[in-house]
C-alpha cells in the first residue's frame, strides 16, 4: 500500500474503529491520526494522533462538547473513568432526521437538567450518538463500541469484537467470528458461540460435502481446549464462548462482510444434544494431579467448610464461596503446609491449577514470614483507621469495642483457657496497645509490656442469665484506651455450658483479628505446646505503611462523595430532627434460608462471574433504586479487611491489629437498570479502586504532599461491610460454636457516640445462612422508607436464588 502512495505523511482514519492491525501497520510508516466524527454532527468531532496510544483512543473534541452520560439515562453524567454514553453538544449538531420525528426525538434531545444548570439557561443542540465511551486519564476518550451492538449474555453485555481480536491472535486460526445464538430445542438459553476457520489444519476437521459446520476430530476438540483454557486467563467467564464450531468456508454478505445472521441461523437448526459434541465440557471437576494440587485442595476444602470432591482444581476459588477473608486463611493455612503463595495470588489465579503451576515443586524447608519484634513503651504514629476515629471522636472514648461470644462443644479445664488467654496477649501485642494524647493535640499510640494487670480475665461464678448481662455489662465499660485494659475475657459455667465472651476496643482488632483469636485460642487450649504462626507486627506495618504513602501515594481528589447533602440526607429518612447517636438506634434483622444462600453464592455469582460482596452490593443498590427511583442513587462506601500488601516482603495475614479501609464506591446507575446491569458497575466501581480502596484511604492521611485530609468530617449515607463465613467455628469437631449474631452484637459503643452513616449494614454467613444487619436512627420514618426497602433487598435475593432453583 505504502509503495502506492510514496509521498503519504500523515493517515486520518474514521468513518469506523480502527483496528489494531490497521494501527501496528500504518504507525510505523506514517502519522497515524484517529477521528471520530458521525452524520449528524461533522465528519470529525474528536480526533488524535495514536501514535503513543491505544487504538480505541479518539482523542479530544473539536469545535464541540462532548459528554459521557449513564446508557438510558441521559440525565445522569457518569463519575470519571465510567463507561457510558457520548453526547456531543455544539454548532455543528444538526436539527433533525428528515420526515422521521420519531427518530429525531430519540437522538436529537433537549438539554438535560444539568446542562441547562451549567448554560445557565442559555439553548445548545445535543445530540445522543449511541456510542460509549469513557474518559482516559488525560482527558481524552476511549471507544467501546456501538451502544446496540453490545451482546448480552447471562446478564452481561461485552463487545464480540474483543473476544474475536484475541482469537485471531492464536496461530491455529485463520478466521474466527463469534456470536450469540440457541440451539432449537434451547430458544431461551443462548450461547457464546465462536466458528473457527483452521489455519491450513486439514486434521483439525472431516469434511462433509456442502456442509457449512464440519465434523471435529480429537485434534481439534484439543485446540478448543486449548483456546478456552487460554482465554479464561484474559476474559470473565461470560465472555469466554461455550460452543466451538468448525466452518469449511466463511459466509459473506453482498457487501463482502461476515454474515452472523446465517451463522446463528446455522446454530439454530441444531439440538443442543448435537452441539454437545462439539463443546468443551467443564461439568466434571478434574481431579488433583499433583502432591501440591492434593495440598491445596485439602487447605481449601478445610478452610472452606466444604468437601473434597466439590472441589475441581479449575474451579474459582470466589465461585466456591471464597472471600478476600478467606483467602488470607488459606495463605497462613498453606504457608504452615509448605506451600507459599500470597493473597494477590489467590485473587489473580484463582485456581489451584494455576496457583500449584506458580508454587512449583515442594520446598524442603517451610519458608517463614517476615516476623519483627515489636518495641515496647515506644510512641509511634496512628493508622489512617485510627485516624479516621479520632476525628469523630476528638477526645476518644472507652466504650468503642468489638465482642464475641463463643460456646464450647465439650468441657475443658479453667486453667487451660487462662493459659491460652495469657499467651494469646503474649504473642500479640497489639491486645496490649495504650493511645496517649500529646501536646500538639495529635494522639500516638504505644505498647506496653506484658503484666498480668495488661489485660482482664475472669471466671466469675453465676446462677443466671442476668448475672451474665449484669458482668458482660461490666466489662464492656471497664475497657480504657489510655490506662488499659483494651482486652478482656469472660469464662462462664451455667447450667453445665461453658461460655466465652472476649471484648477488645476497636482500636486495637477488627474482624479478621477475631478470626486469629478464635484460631489461636482453639490451638492452645487444646495443645499446650502449640506456637501460634505470627507474621509482621501491626507496629512495624503501621510505619511502613506511612513511609510509602509519603514517598508514592498523591492526594486523593476532593469531590462531592454522597448524592445528597446532610440536610437532605437526614429528611429522605425522616430523621432530621433527632439525634445521630449510638443511643439513639435501632437494628434489624433478614436471613436467607440456607438452601437460597447456597443457590446465590452458587451458580448466580457464577453466573454473573462477580464476588460474593459485589452481588450483595450490587443487591443493596438495585433495590434502593427500585424502590425509591425519584432521588438520586445513593453513594455505599464499602469496608474492607485493608490488610493489602504493597511490597511482597510484607505478610500482616495473621497480625492483630485495626487494619479496616473504607472507600465510597462510585457506581452510577439508575432505574432502569437491570440487576445484571448494576451488577457489573459495582463490579467495575469496586475493582476500579486500587487494592481494595487500600491506596484511596491511606493517600488520605499518608502521601507525598504532607497533606492531611479528613474522612471523617461529612455524614455517610450507608456503609456496607460483608464479614464473609465464619466456617472454623461451623466444622465437625471444632471447639467453639458461635452465638448467632441475631442474639449478640459484635458492636457494643456508648450511647452519646456520633455515628457515621444513616445506615450501617453489616452481613455474614453463620451456619451456612445469609444474614443482614440494618443499623439506622431511630427517628427514620420505617414505614416510608426503610420497610419497603428492606422488603424489596429480601424480594430481590429471594428472586435471583430461585431463579437458579
Amino acid at each position: 500500500m505504502q509503495r502506492e502512495l510514496p509521498s503519504l505523511r500523515m493517515l486520518v482514519m474514521g468513518g469506523e474503529a480502527m483496528s489494531p492491525a490497521d494501527r501496528s501497520y500504518w504507525m510505523k510508516r506514517v502519522r497515524l491520526m484517529n477521528e471520530y466524527g458521525i452524520a449528524e454532527c461533522a465528519v470529525a468531532s474528536t480526533i488524535r494522533d495514536v501514535s503513543d496510544v491505544e487504538h480505541r483512543d479518539i482523542g479530544f473534541p473539536i469545535s464541540v462538547v462532548t459528554w459521557i452520560v449513564v446508557q438510558n439515562d441521559h440525565e445522569t453524567l457518569v463519575v470519571i473513568g465510567a463507561i457510558g454514553e457520548l453526547l456531543i453538544e455544539g454548532p455543528s449538531v444538526g436539527r433533525e432526521y428528515l420526515d422521521n420525528p420519531e427518530a429525531t426525538r430519540r437522538a436529537f434531545i433537549e438539554q438535560p437538567g444539568w446542562l441547562r444548570a451549567v448554560r445557565d439557561g442559555k439553548p445548545s443542540w445535543v445530540y445522543k450518538t449511541g456510542d460509549l465511551v469513557q474518559y482516559n486519564k488525560d482527558g481524552s476518550l476511549n471507544f467501546i463500541g456501538r451502544k446496540d451492538s453490545q451482546i448480552k449474555i447471562r446478564g452481561q453485555r461485552f463487545e464480540l469484537e474483543e473476544v474475536e481480536h484475541h482469537l485471531r491472535q492464536m496461530d491455529e486460526i485463520e478466521e474466527v467470528p463469534a456470536v450469540v445464538a440457541a440451539p432449537s430445542d434451547r430458544q431461551k438459553q443462548p450461547y457464546l458461540v465462536a466458528f473457527i476457520v483452521p489455519r491450513g489444519r486439514k486434521s483439525f476437521c472431516v469434511h462433509s460435502a456442502n456442509a457449512l459446520i464440519m465434523h471435529p476430530t480429537e485434534e481439534f476438540r484439543h485446540l478448543a481446549g486449548a483456546i478456552q483454557s487460554k482465554l479464561h486467563l484474559t476474559f470473565p467467564a461470560h465472555m469466554v464462548p461455550s460452543i466451538y464450531l468448525p466452518l469449511s468456508r466463511m459466509t459473506k454478505t453482498s457487501s463482502d462482510k461476515v454474515d452472523r445472521c446465517s451463522l446463528k441461523e446455522e446454530v439454530g437448526k441444531w439440538f443442543w444434544s448435537d452441539l454437545q459434541a462439539y463443546s468443551v465440557s467443564n461439568t466434571a471437576r478434574r481431579a488433583p494431579s499433583t502432591k501440591v494440587e492434593q495440598r491445596l485442595q485439602r487447605v481449601w476444602s478445610q478452610i472452606l467448610g466444604i468437601t473434597l470432591n466439590s472441589i475441581g482444581v479449575e474451579d474459582s476459588f470466589f465461585h466456591l464461596g471464597g472471600d478476600s477473608i478467606t483467602a488470607m486463611q488459606v495463605v497462613v493455612e498453606a504457608r504452615s503446609r509448605g506451600l507459599e503463595h500470597s493473597i494477590q495470588d489467590i485473587n489473580q489465579l484463582i485456581s489451584i491449577e494455576a496457583i500449584a503451576r506458580k508454587i512449583g515443586v515442594l520446598p524442603s524447608n517451610i519458608a517463614q514470614p517476615l516476623v519483627q519484634d515489636e518495641v515496647t513503651d515506644e510512641l509511634f504514629g496512628l493508622t489512617p483507621i485510627q485516624e479516621f476515629f479520632f476525628e469523630m471522636y476528638p477526645e476518644g472514648t472507652r466504650r468503642f469495642n468489638q465482642n464475641i461470644l463463643v460456646h464450647f462443644q465439650r468441657q475443658v479445664a479453667d486453667s487451660d483457657v487462662e493459659r491460652a488467654a495469657i499467651r494469646l496477649v503474649q504473642n500479640h501485642a497489639t491486645l496490649r496497645a495504650r493511645y496517649s494524647l500529646q501536646k500538639d493535640g495529635l494522639w500516638k499510640q504505644f505498647l506496653a509490656g506484658y503484666s498480668k494487670q495488661c489485660f482482664c480475665f475472669r471466671v466469675p461464678k453465676v446462677n443466671s442469665v442476668q448475672e451474665i448481662r449484669h458482668i458482660i455489662g461490666q466489662s464492656q465499660t471497664s475497657l480504657d484506651q489510655e490506662h488499659g485494659p483494651v482486652f478482656t475475657v469472660d469464662l462462664f459455667d451455667h447450667n453445665g455450658q461453658q461460655s466465652l465472651y472476649m471484648i477488645g476496643h476497636h482500636l486495637v482488632l477488627d474482624l479478621v483479628s477475631w478470626r486469629i483469636v478464635l484460631a489461636d485460642m482453639e490451638a492452645m487450649i487444646l495443645d499446650p505446646q502449640h506456637e501460634p504462626q505470627l507474621t509482621m507486627s501491626f507496629q512495624i506495618w503501621a510505619r511502613l505503611q506511612a513511609e510509602y504513602g509519603a514517598r508514592h501515594l498523591e492526594p486523593p481528589p476532593v469531590h462531592q462523595l454522597c448524592s445528597l447533602d446532610e440536610s437532605s440526607m437526614r429528611k429522605f429518612w425522616g430523621a432530621e430532627n433527632t439525634a445521630n447517636t449510638g443511643g439513639d438506634c435501632k437494628t434489624r434483622l433478614m436471613r436467607l434460608n440456607e438452601q437460597l444462600t447456597n443457590k446465590l453464592f452458587g451458580p448466580y455469582s457464577r453466573a454473573l462471574d462477580v464476588e460474593p460482596v459485589e452481588l450483595l452490593h450490587a443487591a443493596i443498590l438495585f433495590s434502593s433504586v427500585r424502590t425509591f427511583p425519584q432521588r438520586p442513587a445513593p453513594c455505599i462506601f464499602g469496608e474492607a479487611h485493608g490488610r493489602e500488601s504493597w511490597d511482597v516482603s510484607i505478610d500482616v495475614t495473621r497480625t492483630i491489629g485495626w487494619f479496616n479501609t473504607l472507600w465510597p464506591v462510585a457506581a452510577q446507575v439508575s432505574r432502569f437498570d437491570s440487576l445484571e446491569t448494576v451488577a457489573r458497575t459495582v463490579q467495575q466501581a469496586r475493582r476500579a479502586m486500587e487494592m481494595h480502596g487500600w491506596k484511596h484511604f491511606t493517600s488520605i492521611y499518608h502521601n507525598t504532599q504532607q497533606e492531611k485530609r479528613s474522612a471523617g468530617t461529612h455524614l455517610m449515607e450507608i456503609t456496607f461491610n460483608y464479614a464473609g463465613k465464619f466456617q472454623q467455628v461451623e466444622q465437625d469437631g471444632a471447639l467453639f460454636r458461635m452465638e448467632p449474631m441475631a442474639t449478640q452484637s459484635l458492636f457494643d459503643g456508648a450511647g452519646e457516640l456520633g455515628r457515621w452513616a444513616m445506615l450501617e449494614i453489616n452481613s455474614v454467613i453463620l451456619k451456612g445462612m445469609l444474614e443482614f444487619h440494618v443499623t439506622y436512627n431511630q427517628g427514620t420514618d420505617e414505614a416510608r422508607v426503610l420497610t419497603p426497602w428492606m422488603d424489596n433487598l429480601v424480594k430481590c435475593l429471594e428472586d435471583l436464588a430461585s431463579s437458579y432453583a
